[in-house]
């Protein structure tokens, strides 16, 4: 294990790992790290929470279509579902970026850089009153800041638990599928009180619910400033953190008891272009393209699609953010079946739960209450899908380009969002919502298809010159002349590959 850090607690840290054994870590030391560990956990939910407000554009999008159709009169809620899809394309672009900023700048700077600017882009989009103006700022300025720090929070935290990658993952990223819950109740208090529907022929909002909608932005923005802040002052990069060494006894893995070593055999992609060469990558991301269509229609278009069969904007509402429930708190359950079934047996799983719904939801959605339960369901699944993905990509890649790996895997959910809003746009009026949901059921039985022959192992094992240091050097590392938030980890490499 590697500790460095100016603060007080990782001197007190760096002095006790010295006076004792390099080969085991004390109670004392285990307790000090699970602490901060968890401290950067909150600090990722809380980052997280903010960046899930991605999923609340379904629930205001006929609040803002209304708002911007007073000022021009061709804006339409379809129209208006594309910033969906255009932010999720900007997310997913940007989070492999983000990882390698992140490695040159720190990753607390990253966050706050990229809090700040999701805060001032939701804060000046309640003063943009032209359509393709507040598409381009409200898509590129949210979606770029929030898939810069997307991957932030879960390195953090893996460094405290680099054993337990699908529980860590799906609590962290629960916090994604949590942050639309919360503020669907808050945009419902603020811009429809009195629970007003839609006008029955232009089926968007009157002046007195859309003339609330620039108070709406202004107070999210606000509160995604706070919240941010909070995470910020949470979390913490570690980065000569490195309890990857150690067993689950705490004890250092015994290869690490040998002075010298010529060749080491290290089952770990080496290099972000093997990587993204290899069959496993091309089954992950065309899977992922394929299966997370389902979610995004449904998360997208839940209350247009509620709209459109006479139901109410408070029903839609608690609809909403049930669903947002049911994505975040899947999250953390899905991981934590991820570590017991492995990725394969729970993908499956969760495909062939899809499949069901897509091939009923059709015949139940007029009663409120399945409505609600086909919603959430579908949501629960997707949850599911963005929970292990995440960790199995970087088990299976390694430490070295795992993240950067899933961030280009991460481009295909955009595709599937992007291809989401497309298909509805042009197709709805012909083949209805019932051949949507019919079309996500075909995407859903290829991904199944492609699954069944996926390897959900591979081998990158190559024989490359390792001199491997005393176990006590190995252990422990300090090197005082460069910062914590401004090193490249290439120059550690060698101390923490066993």
């Amino acid at each position: 294990m590697c500790i460095r850090d100016r603060s007080t607690w990782g001197q007190y840290q760096l002095m006790k790992t010295l006076e004792h054994d390099a080969n085991h870590l004390s109670e004392e030391q285990r307790t000090a790290i699970r602490r901060e560990g968890y401290r950067v956990i909150v600090g990722g939910i809380c980052i997280h929470l903010i960046l899930g407000t991605f999923y609340l554009w379904g629930g205001i999008v006929k609040y803002v279509a209304s708002y911007l159709h007073s000022f021009d009169d061709t804006v339409s809620a379809k129209e208006m579902l594309g910033v969906f899809p255009y932010m999720g394309l900007c997310i997913n672009c940007t989070t492999s970026i983000g990882v390698k900023v992140a490695q040159r700048i720190g990753h607390k700077l990253l966050v706050i850089i990229g809090i700040c600017c999701i805060s001032a882009t939701v804060f000046i989009c309640s003063f943009i009153t032209n359509y393709t103006l507040f598409v381009l700022v409200y898509s590129i300025g949210f979606g770029v800041s929030a898939g810069m720090i997307y991957m932030t929070p879960l390195e953090c935290a893996l460094k405290y638990f680099p054993n337990k990658k699908g529980k860590i993952s799906g609590i962290i990223i629960a916090g994604f599928g949590l942050g639309s819950f919360i503020f669907n109740f808050v945009t419902l208090a603020l811009v429809n009180p009195d629970d007003k529907h839609p006008n029955e022929h232009t089926k968007l909002f009157e002046e007195d619910v859309y003339s609330n909608v620039p108070k709406m932005f202004r107070v999210l923005a606000i509160c995604y400033l706070a919240l941010g802040g909070l995470g910020v002052f949470l979390i913490k990069y570690p980065r000569e953190l490195h309890l990857e060494l150690y067993d689950e006894h705490n004890v250092l893995t015994k290869v690490a008891e040998k002075k010298t070593q010529d060749q080491v055999i290290h089952n770990e992609c080496q290099s972000f272009k093997d990587g993204v060469k290899s069959r496993p990558f091309f089954f992950l991301f065309t899977m992922a393209l394929l299966s997370t269509y389902a979610g995004f229609m449904m998360a997208g278009c839940y209350k247009t699609y509620g709209f459109d069969l006479g139901k109410s904007d408070s029903f839609l509402t608690i609809t909403g953010s049930l669903q947002a429930l049911s994505n975040g708190f899947s999250r953390a359950i899905w991981g934590l079946v991820l570590d017991k079934l492995g990725f394969k047996k729970v993908y499956q799983i969760i495909l062939i739960a899809q499949l069901a719904l897509m091939a009923t939801i059709n015949y139940v959605t007029t009663v409120d209450a399945l409505f609600l339960i086909w919603v959430c369901a579908t949501m629960g699944l997707e949850g599911g899908q963005f929970s292990i993905f995440p960790a199995f990509v970087m088990k299976l890649f390694g430490h070295k380009v795992g993240s950067v790996i899933y961030g280009v895997v991460f481009i295909a959910f955009a595709l599937a969002n992007l291809n989401s809003y497309l298909i509805l746009n042009r197709e709805l009026e012909s083949i209805g919502w019932d051949g949507l949901w019919w079309i996500a059921f075909g995407y859903t039985v290829l991904a199944f298809t492609l699954l069944l022959f996926f390897k959900p192992e591979h081998q990158w094992s190559r024989k490359m010159d390792l001199k491997v240091q005393d176990p006590h050097h190995i252990a422990v590392h300090s090197d005082e002349h460069h910062d914590d938030d401004h090193h490249d980890d290439d120059h550690h490499d060698d101390n923490r590959r066993i």
